[in-house]
């Protein structure tokens, strides 16, 4: 196991932990051993804790008097607890020593309101899920600080747990138990308007993607808030794997193909007929709607509409198959410029600046009200725009931010002190001009 420390004497007290060496363990005096950490935060306990040493959670907490609930102080694990890392690390008998014998909160809430349920979720660990639901009466419908419930940690499982033949599979047993527990919804939205369909899909989990289309009714016709279909996330990570997820999406899942079917009198079923069966029928359904509503009968305008409908129903299933055309029209320049409120002009010497706005536009608002870490803008872009390059430069990336795009976003310092980008709002554009 690989445990980075700032000292070697820590490295290998956290190595004692995890192996179960209670005599190296007790060869050094309290203040020492409550003292040792991790690079990330982590004490003695939360390793004794991740690696199932049961009888080294009992020492640590009843000889030398550690906190059961001791959290982790460091920033991107603060707040978590042993239990914690029993739960995520599928240790159930370290959980059970942990709560049932010592004490520890099985509710405790980390930063961003992260509990140990959610993290077993994450890790896809079923049997650790279901003791902590059925005996330990942890509530499954708890969400987070970002309104992620079981549903959503369930779509970010990491692709190394999540996969079993078919890319996501894995997952599948606990996503029929989630659904078989009363007050679990996955078409739920957290605050991003994500459903466990957008998460799916951003980790390319296919066989998840399919059961929530098949088995929970679940179509890819809602955008999130930053107006990312299910597909266009898939079509951001840009992997074989996530390709498929897209392809699938926009096949079986938009509600297009179901309404095209819908104006010419088709079922789902006479698409999915022989290739020359099911041409034969979308040509019979159209004729037999344009005898009814062609120009030549002097219809009403109203009826007019009605036959661009059929025109438009049947170019889509005999030709494009009746796929769906999920987008995000915010990644279109000529829209992002627009909305900036500056004119598409080709050949000009501001075109690079204006398009580099554009494309940091599309990419801020991903996030919404919640704006984007200044550490991550990079790795953002190249999702948003992954054959476009962020442009190099020697300055500090928000001093050329400010010179490039000062005019249309703008710097803030979020509650812990981080910078976050924000896009200006059309009002503020207007008091700057």
């Amino acid at each position: 196991m690989n445990i980075n420390a700032a000292h070697p004497r820590d490295q290998s007290l956290l190595q004692a932990a995890c192996e179960g060496n209670i005599s190296l363990l007790a060869s050094v005096d309290d203040a020492v051993l409550q003292s040792t950490v991790c690079t990330s935060g982590c004490t003695v306990l939360h390793w004794a804790a991740g690696a199932n040493q049961v009888e080294t959670l009992r020492y640590l907490v009843l000889q030398r008097g550690m906190p059961v609930d001791i959290p982790v102080a460091k920033r991107a694990a603060s707040g978590r607890t042993a239990l914690h890392y029993a739960c995520r690390n599928g240790a159930l008998q370290a959980a059970q020593c942990l709560v049932q014998e010592l004490g520890a909160n099985v509710n405790h809430k980390a930063k961003q309101g992260v509990t140990p349920f959610q993290l077993a979720v994450f890790q896809n660990r079923l049997e650790i899920c279901q003791w902590l639901v059925e005996e330990c009466h942890v509530d499954p419908t708890q969400v987070n600080d970002f309104g992620c419930g079981a549903v959503h940690w369930l779509g970010i499982v990491p692709i190394h747990r999540a996969d079993d033949g078919e890319a996501g599979a894995g997952l599948l047993p606990l996503a029929r138990w989630l659904q078989s527990l009363p007050g679990i919804d996955f078409r739920a939205k957290q605050k991003s308007g994500h459903t466990a369909l957008h998460k799916s899909s951003w980790m390319g989990h296919l066989a998840l993607v399919k059961f929530l289309h098949q088995e929970c009714d679940l179509w890819d016709d809602a955008p999130d808030d930053a107006g990312n279909y299910a597909a266009v996330l898939a079509d951001m990570a840009n992997t074989p794997r996530h390709r498929i997820v897209a392809e699938y999406l926009r096949e079986h899942a938009s509600r297009e193909r179901e309404e095209s079917c819908a104006v010419l009198g088709l079922e789902r079923k006479d698409l999915e007929a022989a290739e020359e069966t099911r041409i034969a029928r979308i040509r019979a359904a159209y004729k037999a709607k344009v005898r009814l509503l062609h120009p030549d009968k002097k219809q009403t305008n109203d009826d007019l509409s009605e036959f661009h409908a059929v025109q438009k129903a049947y170019h889509h299933l005999l030709h494009c198959g009746g796929r769906g055309t999920q987008e995000n029209p915010t990644h279109h320049l000529p829209l992002m410029l627009d909305m900036q409120g500056n004119a598409l002009v080709a050949n000009t010497e501001d075109d690079d600046v204006e398009f580099f706005k554009a494309r940091l536009l599309a990419v801020i608002m991903e996030f919404g009200k919640e704006g984007l870490d200044m550490s991550n803008v990079r790795k953002k872009w190249q999702q948003v725009w992954p054959h476009v390059r962020f442009p190099t430069t020697r300055e500090p990336l928000n001093q050329f931010i400010q010179r490039q795009a000062g005019d249309v976003v703008e710097f803030r310092r979020d509650d812990q002190g981080f910078i976050r980008l924000h896009a200006l709002s059309t009002s503020q554009l207007g008091a700057r001009s």
